[in-house]
């Protein structure tokens, strides 16, 4: 029932739109952060606090790409999530 997902490939080939299928076809709902100036930590662990409410209601996908890593802490967490 639950897994992760790791998509390799080049830029444009897409990823986000293959994830974005398979989540409707699952019936899942996607979240994916929206950055900002200013963005930080904090602001990540806000956001991360929201993906975990919506968790808790439903299966949801989580699409992190390479430019959501505005600080290295982002992939701590996201190392942390995928080891629980």
């Amino acid at each position: 029932k639950r897994g992760h997902a790791l998509l390799i490939g080049v830029g444009g080939s897409g990823k986000q739109s293959l994830s974005k299928l398979a989540a409707y076809t699952c019936g899942y709902d996607v979240f994916e952060i929206t950055l900002c100036r200013g963005y930080s930590e904090s602001n990540f662990c806000e956001d991360l606090k929201e993906l975990y409410k919506k968790l808790s209601e439903r299966p949801v996908v989580f699409i992190f790409s390479d430019a959501h890593v505005v600080e290295e802490g982002f992939l701590e967490y996201i190392n942390n999530m995928l080891s629980v």
